[in-house]
């Protein structure tokens, strides 16, 4: 990769405790993989879409975070890699 280039990613899900590092895959990996392999939304709520969320709402007392936090939630069992 050369300096300041971008690389295509996506983050799966995986086990407790997993280095993001060994999460990351090349998204063709991903399209030949035929759903065998699940996206981490998680990871992306929080670190895609939160943020800018925040900015916004936090302009109007909102927060966003904790709504997200205090959503109930149901959990899949987690994919192998």
């Amino acid at each position: 990769a050369l300096h300041a280039e971008r690389i295509p990613y996506l983050v799966l899900c995986g086990t407790p405790n997993s280095r993001l590092v060994d999460l990351v895959v090349d998204p063709s990996e991903y399209l030949s993989a035929k759903g065998r392999l699940r996206v981490n939304a998680q990871y992306y709520i929080t670190k895609a879409l939160i943020p800018p969320m925040e900015r916004l709402f936090n302009l109007l007392g909102a927060d966003i975070r904790r709504w997200y936090l205090e959503m109930p939630r149901s959990y899949l069992a987690p994919a192998s890699i």
